[in-house]
């Protein structure tokens, strides 16, 4: 027993078919999980480096809504004050009767 691993090594065709069989489905079985595990680490990263991608052009809508947001704000506040401007001026012809 204690010489069978290295006849084995030496002369792997004195396993009966049994015993290769199940070595091979069990060979094949780790390459198959090694194969898997490999993958799955390519796609998180892959999700992860899409993850930022994403959250870098949500976060540009996000800024620009607000930089939108922020000069038609200014841009009604102008309005108001011409507009009040307008009125007064409006006003003052009207008491002085001007057209």
């Amino acid at each position: 027993e204690f010489a069978l691993p290295f006849a084995l090594k030496i002369f792997p065709n004195m396993l009966p078919s049994t015993f290769q069989d199940s070595l091979k489905e069990e060979e094949k079985m780790k390459r198959e999980l090694q194969t898997r595990i490999s993958m799955a680490g390519f796609f998180q990263d892959t999700l992860k480096e899409l993850a930022k991608e994403q959250k870098k052009v949500a976060q540009k809508k996000v800024d620009a809504a607000i930089d939108k947001d922020n000069s038609t704000d200014e841009t009604r506040a102008l309005a108001q004050e011409a507009s009040a401007a307008d009125f007064l001026e409006f006003l003052d012809k009207a008491r002085k009767g001007e057209p």
